[in-house]
């Protein structure tokens, strides 16, 4: 069995990202995925140091919950993203992990095999547009970076409703169906 991974990267447990990753979870499921949830609320990490040991000994020397994270997502099969957007941008969890990337192009390159799925998943209070600018730029870091192939995005308006994807039965099934191209 494969293995997909769910970065949860808002600070709020149960949000909305994480109920929409949690269906496209179950459309991957349905395939045959084995589905792992990481809360980086829950990990200890650090930003880049721009120390550059990364590109010497290809990885990172920080030894925290993004290098092990990292580590994880070189041995999986795809990686679900999701970041509520906060003035325009992606969280600020997100956005370490992103900068934390740089460690996974070491003196060879992308250390993270090619082939990866990944799906974006944003959430907004009102900016769609922005929202879908960072959906496509996450999956772009990571088709550009790490040649993995991006399977689509959700972006979700939630009007401050902390479980407004819980009741929308319409962005429930669309994250299902992008499930199943996992």
């Amino acid at each position: 069995m494969s293995e997909i991974i769910a970065i949860i990267s808002s600070p709020r447990t149960g949000c909305n990202s994480e109920t929409i990753a949690r269906s496209i979870a179950e459309g991957a499921e349905e395939n045959g995925k084995k589905v792992r949830f990481v809360h980086m609320k829950d990990m200890e990490m650090k930003p880049c140091e721009a120390c550059n040991y990364c590109k010497i000994h290809d990885r990172c020397i920080q030894k925290d919950g993004i290098s092990a994270l990292i580590d994880d997502i070189r041995d999986c099969d795809g990686v679900i993203l999701t970041a509520p957007l906060y003035f325009g941008q992606t969280c600020a969890q997100y956005r370490v992990f992103e900068d934390r990337l740089y460690s996974a192009i070491g003196p060879n390159g992308s250390n993270i095999p090619a082939g990866k799925k990944v799906a974006a998943v944003v959430t907004c209070g009102a900016d769609t547009e922005d929202a879908q600018k960072e959906a496509d730029h996450m999956n772009f870091v990571f088709q550009k970076y790490f040649s993995a192939g991006p399977v689509g995005s959700i972006v979700f308006k939630d009007s401050g409703d902390k479980d407004a994807a819980s009741k929308d039965r319409d962005i429930l099934n669309q994250a299902k169906e992008l499930g199943k191209k996992f």
